[in-house]
């Protein structure tokens, strides 16, 4: 006798074993017609005891030998065994029964809808939005004047140290900001040529200190022009 069709999946429930069976066209046409109403399996068991220990296969028949759901009932469906595995997880998510059926599952979404739109949210795990851009504009804000800073204070060093000139300062702010290390590499290979520009030039016999109290300069240069100090009034 040809095939009538091949199980693809079987699953336990509680009220029994169900199978998930691909059809032949014509198997399909004989149980619309009502030719063949129910599937007789087909068990291997143990000898003593008739423990049942496999599904061998199944046969369509006209009464089964076993109290069986008729396959051409109009009141059951073989759900697909993905399907209800898929059941049971979205119920699960919603804190239902694993056992709990599409009707069941729909009933329960408006609920947790509702639930989710009128919770108050939890402080400690959620920040409203308004703050955390107020948040993220102060911490920007405070980052741009903060490299602001750094970059006048590493221009204004380098001037100091003679590797740029004043005219120059405009034109090394620019790279310091853009991009640090492409000025770190220009001070690395600049010769600091242009230090002499922020040194006070020494006066020949005068005390490299500029704070040196004025009897100390008068007298310096009265020894240079060969006088006295008591030569003349210096006030």
């Amino acid at each position: 006798m040809p095939a009538a069709g091949w199980i693809k999946g079987l699953e336990v429930r509680p009220d029994g074993i169900w199978g998930d069976v691909s059809w032949t066209a014509k198997a399909r046409e004989m149980l619309e017609a009502r030719e063949y109403r129910f599937l007789s399996p087909v068990l291997m068991h143990t000898k003593t005891g008739g423990r049942i220990t496999r599904l061998k296969g199944a046969s369509l028949v006209h009464r089964p030998n076993l109290d069986l759901t008729a396959l051409a009932s109009e009141g059951d469906d073989m759900t697909d065994p993905e399907d209800t595995s898929a059941l049971a997880a979205i119920a699960e998510a919603l804190e239902l029964e694993p056992v709990a059926d599409a009707d069941a599952i729909m009933a329960a979404i408006p609920e947790l809808r509702s639930k989710a739109e009128t919770a108050e949210p939890d402080p400690a795990k959620y920040v409203p939005i308004a703050a955390l851009k107020e948040l993220m504009q102060d911490r920007g804000a405070t980052k741009a004047t903060l490299s602001e800073h750094l970059v006048e204070a590493r221009v204004t060093e380098a001037l100091h140290a003679g590797y740029i000139t004043p005219a120059m300062r405009s034109w090394a702010t620019a790279l310091c900001a853009q991009d640090p290390d492409s000025f770190e590499d220009f001070i690395a290979s600049t010769t600091p040529a242009y230090g002499h520009l922020f040194k006070r030039a020494a006066i020949p016999g005068l005390p490299a200190d500029a704070s040196a109290p004025p009897e100390t300069v008068v007298q310096s240069l009265c020894d240079q022009l060969g006088l006295k100090p008591s030569d003349f009034d210096i006030r």
